[in-house]
């Protein structure tokens, strides 16, 4: 299990060159700061609060985890965010009704024809935009990072992949509280 890799497993697989990891990983970091910030005011996280008579944790929220699919757009130039069809360099990694994610836009896979995939644009709330080309293509819902607060009144993010129960990746303690 990839626990103390949570942000950075993927990091090359972006197309980034390996001396650009150091800046994806302090990005990765703020990114895994903001969601535990966000989990905590949306749990109403104090001491107090969590202090119950429970010997467990509950889930507060899972936010999926975009994974490098290995296929791209195949398009001779962009496409607008008008274009419902995507020509891929591998269509056999892809499935009906999968959600996949082209930089910041989410997209459903409607349909697939040889190496054209038919899509609903701008889904989970995201916008419909232009891509260039060769844009490398995700898979979305596979893997997630899973919030939890404790009955002492900790946030803890694990990464859950499927696989097997998931690890505590990393943890926030309200002020005041000591571990």
């Amino acid at each position: 299990m990839q626990t103390s890799k949570l942000n950075y497993a993927d990091t090359r697989s972006h197309g980034e060159p390996a001396e650009a990891a150091p800046k994806s990983r302090l990005k990765s970091g703020l990114v895994l700061l903001l969601f535990l910030l966000f989990a905590l005011a949306v749990a109403g996280c104090t001491p107090g609060s969590l202090g119950g008579d429970s010997n467990g944790w509950s889930p507060v929220s899972a936010i999926p985890l975009p994974v490098d699919s290995g296929s791209a757009l195949n398009e001779p130039g962009s496409i607008s965010p008008l274009d419902n069809s995507l020509t891929v360099s591998n269509p056999l990694v892809y499935q009906l009704d999968q959600v996949i994610q082209i930089d910041n836009e989410q997209l459903l896979i409607t349909a697939i024809r040889d190496s054209e995939l038919i899509v609903d644009r701008g889904v989970n709330g995201t916008r419909a935009a232009s891509h260039p080309g060769q844009s490398p293509i995700f898979s979305v819902g596979q893997q997630f990072i899973v919030f939890v607060t404790t009955k002492q009144g900790e946030i803890q993010a694990m990464f859950d992949d499927g696989t097997e129960a998931p690890e505590v990746d990393a943890s926030y303690s309200p002020a005041g509280e000591s571990r």
